[in-house]
């Protein structure tokens, strides 16, 4: 089995070191190898993650330096939410050689869960740098870019993203932050407007509609995003939310100061703590793994 502890995996040569000329390879060997190999990957294609890993262990037996099946045990694992087999396996893969942008792609999101910033934004700067990038190396580059602050970069990667992929949700709704924390408040709202019109009964892109709103001081259009708000969530949530410093000056509009009455004494039956909302309309701006087929 390949499960457990990295002591499972089979010893690999030392990769610094090329055979020499007079070792003999043995070729029926590599390739068995290789067809185990497709074997493993035609099982991992239909989401059969621990026969793969079974066909991946076999290959490995036969052909350790075979970087397409290091590929495939680090996918496994990261379907199988593994994250230290899944860094071995992928780290191995990188050392043979590959060049792969979804197994770089991959590596980065594990290395950013850990902190490491710097290095997962160089291997998605590398993805995007490729003749076949992988998409999520460019998402998964600007929500990295988001959490460092760097807006018009994040931008950058996140609106041909977002031109590829029109019907993810929270995608549009890191680009719309992006936007708004560069400045770009007209195409933020834009941007909100778009999704919400295939969504329009997101809580976090309503919360985030009615946010923008309120800065371009729309009042008219900032409380029919909240109440639409308050309709899929609670008056409370809305109301809360509506205490936010985004909404600073709306409050002090005569249709602000209604709103805000009527939510509050529509929510005083309710308890809900500043965090509990913080964890339902935040921005999801974590890394992205592929989904499992």
């Amino acid at each position: 089995a390949m499960r457990g502890t990295p002591g499972h995996y089979p010893e690999i040569p030392p990769l610094a070191r090329e055979p020499a000329a007079e070792e003999k390879f043995d070729y029926a060997a590599i390739h068995l190898g290789e067809k185990m190999r497709l074997q493993g990957d035609g099982y991992l294609a239909s989401g059969a993650t621990p026969e793969a890993l079974k066909a991946y262990g076999e290959a490995l037996k036969l052909n350790p330096r075979n970087v397409n099946v290091w590929q495939g045990i680090g996918k496994c694992y990261v379907r199988d939410a593994e994250r230290d087999m899944a860094k071995l396996a992928l780290e191995t893969a990188v050392q043979l050689g590959s060049s792969n942008a979804e197994v770089l792609s991959l590596l980065a999101c594990l290395y950013r869960q850990e902190g490491r910033l710097t290095e997962a934004l160089g291997l998605w700067h590398r993805c995007r740098s490729m003749a076949r990038p992988d998409s999520l190396a460019e998402l998964n580059e600007g929500l990295a870019l988001l959490e460092r602050g760097h807006w018009e970069a994040a931008i950058a990667c996140l609106a041909p993203y977002r031109q590829a992929s029109p019907t993810d949700v929270e995608a549009a709704r890191a680009l719309a932050f992006a936007q708004a924390r560069a400045g770009r408040w007209k195409e933020a709202r834009m941007t909100l407007r778009d999704i919400l019109a295939l969504e329009p009964d997101s809580p976090g892109l309503s919360a985030d509609a009615a946010a923008v709103a309120a800065h371009e001081w729309l009042a008219e259009e900032a409380v029919g995003h909240l109440e639409t708000l308050a309709d899929t969530t609670s008056e409370g949530v809305a109301y809360y939310f509506m205490l936010s410093p985004a909404f600073d000056g709306f409050r002090r509009t005569e249709i602000g100061r209604r709103l805000e009455s009527a939510l509050m004494v529509a929510s005083m039956a309710e308890t809900i703590t500043p965090d509990q909302i913080k964890g339902m309309l935040a921005v999801d701006i974590s890394p992205r793994f592929p989904l499992a087929p």
